[in-house]
């Protein structure tokens, strides 16, 4: 066994020949955390027994030490791809290769619907079984919009849908940087009125790098009334997933149901483009978000998340666990608490 390093056009190849990937699993996306995150690209092909194996990884260096993430900032980000079948020995063989020495932790995500064969039993202290280990998809592949509309559909999504056509509100897309900063704005107000988020986990950089490196895999659409913007989302059409990344309304326009407009227009351009999920991201334990997001047909799927730590890596985590925030080694750990999937919850 073997790997080299990609190039983004070979990289991006692979993925795209997979059911599975999404705009995260892109060398666009890898490129948009480094220039808003300090993480480099870390990316590796494998080569095991014939076969080629891609997988996405960026890296923090803290103390001449390296942890590495399969791709950060979106729980159900990440996976192994490749054209061949990847049993669960690929997998455990690359992990193995992959932490050791300075490489002190790997947090990895398989995509939704991902299976390794044969089914041998992966460490089960490798397994993260916490509130994030799941998305919510409605399956839009070979339907037309008026079928989701009928069938998918909660009544209440429905309704809530013709209350905001009926307000006058309106959608339109968002093509500028003073449009994304809007957006953030909104995102931000929403965020501290409703969540109360003091420090954001998103910066506006994202978006600045959104708008700038995103090209046409990243949409953004505003809800405007009386020509004032009160709502939007940020979505990522890419591969065979429309994936719905965030959303946000002004509190006081809730009533309008700008939210539910936004998601009706995201899943009717899904149909119309042939994709084959629309994919709306884990709610955690916010039962009242899931719920919004199941009036509009999303299910919730199960994801398989890891994290693997060295020898080293283990060590770490116990010392601080001892000696707390005295000890200098502490540092390390908060970044590997840092680089924990960290998900901002989507707004709504």
């Amino acid at each position: 066994m073997d790997y080299n390093k990609v190039s983004k056009g070979e990289w991006e190849l692979i993925i795209l020949k997979s059911d599975n990937s999404s705009f995260f699993h892109s060398p666009t996306w890898a490129k948009i955390v480094e220039k808003t995150w300090n993480y480099s690209t870390a990316t590796r092909l494998y080569h095991i027994n014939g076969k080629e194996i891609l997988i996405p990884m960026m890296q923090a260096n803290i103390l001449g030490f390296k942890i590495l993430t399969n791709i950060p900032n979106n729980s159900d980000a990440g996976g192994l791809f490749s054209e061949s079948e990847i049993t669960t020995d690929d997998f455990k063989s690359i992990v193995s290769d992959i932490v050791g020495g300075r490489n002190l932790s790997l947090s990895l995500t398989l995509p939704p619907f991902t299976k390794l064969s044969p089914d041998n039993k992966i460490n089960e202290n490798w397994k993260l079984n916490d509130e994030f280990a799941y998305t919510q998809i409605l399956e839009s592949e070979g339907k037309n919009f008026e079928d989701i509309w009928k069938n998918d559909f909660h009544r209440k999504a429905r309704q809530k849908v013709r209350k905001a056509k009926k307000n006058e509100l309106e959608v339109r897309e968002g093509t500028s940087l003073k449009d994304y900063k809007t957006f953030y704005e909104i995102y931000a107000t929403e965020a501290n009125q409703k969540w109360g988020y003091k420090n954001l986990q998103i910066p506006f950089k994202l978006f600045k790098n959104l708008y700038k490196y995103g090209s046409n895999h990243v949409k953004l659409n505003l809800a405007t009334k009386d020509e004032k913007t009160i709502a939007g989302t940020i979505s990522f059409p890419y591969s065979k997933t429309f994936y719905v990344y965030m959303s946000a309304y002004l509190l006081e326009y809730g009533t309008y149901n700008p939210t539910s407009l936004l998601f009706n227009d995201s899943i009717k351009q899904a149909c119309q483009e042939s994709y084959n999920y629309v994919n709306f991201g884990t709610s955690g334990n916010l039962k009242n978000v899931r719920k919004i997001k199941e009036k509009f047909g999303a299910g919730k799927v199960g994801i398989n998340r890891y994290r693997v730590y060295s020898n080293l890596g283990k060590l770490v985590s116990e010392t601080n666990k001892k000696l707390g925030a005295y000890s200098n080694i502490a540092e390390i750990q908060k970044k590997i608490n840092k680089l924990k999937f960290t998900q901002e919850f989507h707004l709504i």
